[in-house]
């Protein structure tokens, strides 16, 4: 339908030109044939270089109109004169026409610009479904913590018989309490590396019921700890991914570049876990744009999940 009215829109501005054209030749054909018809009429031959034009409108005229008309005595040959009237009128009636044939195009032209719009609207609408339907396969969640210790004591006087004690066996201490408590989380599996733990789940549903639970274990494990002078950091950044997708190379890699920034105080993610929670219902986090100059891979949005009040 639309390459219908798009050979119509074509075609009437290609009449326009036409008649734009025709108007043109018609009034220098006037113009010339009038002057020559007038000044001989005069007795003048000022445009006699236009003689084989108007004997050529002249003969075409005879064709279908043979007429003179008398002056002062002397019988002229009338055809050019009724050429020239008759041009004048179709000039006329084709200025005249133009204005229709104008709304005409602009109504041609609003009747495909509407039939674009709505293949465009379809595509657009089919996009978005595609988009959903990409987006919601993303089912798949992975949590990546990470700790880190630091002896408050080191702040404090230290007594000279006080042995200085051990960061990085304390943290593999922590680290165990922290799976243990973990591991009673059901429907989720684990992966370990060094003093880093991915959670992985396979319902997107259950994230708002996970991400609490684990903030309130490392809560509690902060809070046993600092009564020993150590202070815990956290980092937690996560990831969603679809059955499709390599673990190994594209969402683990992800996952280490979020915790990489150290941010302590939320939880990060990229913008397709963003794009994803959106569709979720009854959300307990807001998610913001990471307020920092800090880019993965040369630009990606990094943001933060924001526990709602």
């Amino acid at each position: 339908m639309i390459l219908l009215f798009k050979i119509l829109q074509k075609l009437i501005r290609l009449f326009i030109n036409l008649l734009f054209a025709i108007q043109i030749v018609l009034m220098i054909l006037v113009f010339f044939s009038a002057a020559y018809w007038f000044f001989g009429v005069a007795g003048f031959d000022f445009f006699m270089f236009a003689e084989p034009i108007a004997e050529a409108i002249s003969d075409f005229v005879k064709i279908y109109y043979n007429s003179s008309i008398d002056i002062a005595g002397n019988t002229i040959d009338a055809s050019i004169l009724v050429f020239d009237i008759v041009s004048i009128l179709i000039v006329f009636i084709i200025s005249k026409s133009k204005y229709y044939i104008y709304r005409s195009a602009e109504f041609i032209d609003k009747i495909v610009d509407g039939l674009i719009q709505q293949e465009e609207n379809k595509f657009n609408e089919a996009l978005r479904i595609e988009t959903e339907k990409r987006i919601l396969n993303s089912n798949n969640v992975a949590i990546i913590i990470k700790i880190e210790l630091k002896d408050l004591t080191i702040k404090k006087y230290r007594k000279a018989d006080q042995p200085i004690r051990n960061k990085d066996e304390k943290e593999e201490i922590t680290f165990k309490m922290l799976y243990t408590e973990l591991k009673e989380l059901k429907g989720c599996k684990f992966a370990k590396n060094g003093t880093k733990l991915v959670v992985m789940l396979n319902e997107f549903i259950m994230i708002d019921t996970i991400l609490p639970k684990i903030s309130k274990i490392i809560d509690k494990i902060k809070s046993e700890l600092k009564e020993d002078n150590w202070e815990i950091y956290s980092y937690i950044g996560v990831e969603v991914y679809d059955n499709n997708t390599d673990f190994r190379n594209t969402v683990y890699p992800a996952l280490e570049n979020l915790i990489k920034i150290r941010h302590s105080r939320g939880i990060t993610c990229f913008g397709n876990f963003k794009l994803r929670y959106q569709y979720k219902q009854d959300q307990k986090y807001n998610i913001e744009l990471f307020n920092s100059d800090y880019a993965i891979d040369g630009g990606s949005d990094i943001y933060v999940l924001v526990k709602k009040v």
